[in-house]
């Protein structure tokens, strides 16, 4: 048997749902979105929840039944799911009209190769030249602790009059961890788990100081937006509920003299908090903006901060 905990990549979503019953689309979703376990970890756990629960248990909710496809069972979204990662991995097989592209965000080129296994071949010598020069490595990620995906190899998949591609996603350890499909075009109501209207316990707060987790990029931000339960459970009564990105966060780029911030929307499952200490130094000016968020300080007070700092007076 799995330890659903195993899937929340937030080590703070993590311990404040330690003693949480996820239902089981609930618990199919958790594990789509985690980075750090393998593609075939979740498949899987996929195939124990579908042995696991009935179809009258996947209606289920914290807010009661709900049908997330009009044409679709809840279940039959895992099914489908599951159909289009075995149809994407069988790819890794094929070459006959397929270039295989690969990437290592270390030394972000693409290079071409006619099958998978070269293709991987090549990540893991990059990987080596990039253990090689760990300084300039770590520099790129902005040292890159919290950084999930490192390289990537894309599926070109070329036919008579056009082509398409799906991506294999890979940690620092080259660990397969997620992929996007092609295959996703082809299924009826677009059969994902990625954007299921799914609520999920947490202890953040607007406001609060939070890096994101599962990315290729290290990235800290503020808290400036996350619907609360009784949005959750409001929505959860419309015909067939979906949501696209359940939190927002502001950040801020020092890239010139100037600087700027930018609005992310992301997934409340990509954050951690992180102490004000933590910051590095570029990034400091967010502490001050959380107490803004927090009512603690009148924008006005933020802006003429933010000025004096020799940065231009033009957030978002």
């Amino acid at each position: 048997m799995f330890n659903l905990l195993d899937f929340i990549d937030s080590k703070d979503i993590r311990e404040y749902n330690r003693n949480t019953e996820f239902m089981a689309i609930e618990q199919a979703y958790l594990i789509y979105h985690s980075r750090r376990t393998t593609v075939e970890e979740k498949m899987t756990t996929w195939r124990e929840l579908l042995d696991i629960y009935s179809e009258k248990e996947f209606e289920l909710t914290r807010f009661g039944n709900v049908k997330f496809y009009e044409n679709r069972t809840n279940r039959q979204i895992l099914i489908d799911m599951l159909d289009v990662y075995e149809y994407t991995l069988a790819l890794k097989n094929c070459r006959e009209g397929i270039v295989f592209e690969a990437n290592h965000y270390g030394n972000p080129q693409s290079v071409y190769f006619p099958d998978y296994d070269s293709a991987y071949a090549y990540l893991k010598q990059q990987e080596r030249e990039c253990a090689d020069e760990r300084e300039n490595y770590e520099k790129y990620f902005d040292k890159c602790e919290n950084v999930t995906i490192t390289a990537e190899i894309k599926v070109n998949v070329y036919g008579k009059n056009d082509w398409y591609s799906s991506v294999f996603y890979f940690d620092r350890n080259l660990n397969m961890v997620h992929l996007r499909s092609n295959r996703e075009l082809f299924v009826s109501d677009y059969a994902t788990l990625e954007f299921l209207f799914v609520y999920i316990p947490t202890s953040f707060k607007q406001g609060d100081i939070v890096r994101l987790i599962t990315s290729d990029i290290s990235r800290y931000g503020v808290l400036s937006d996350m619907p609360e339960e009784e949005y959750y459970a409001l929505q959860s009564k419309e015909s067939f509920p979906e949501i696209q990105h359940n939190a927002r966060i502001d950040y801020f780029e020092d890239d010139d003299e100037y600087g700027h911030f930018h609005i992310h929307p992301c997934n409340i499952l990509e954050l951690e908090k992180c102490p004000e200490k933590d910051l590095p130094e570029n990034q400091s000016i967010l502490g001050f903006l959380g107490s803004v968020y927090k009512g603690e300080v009148l924008f006005g007070d933020f802006l003429q901060a933010y000025s004096h700092e020799g940065k231009k007076a033009e957030p978002w």
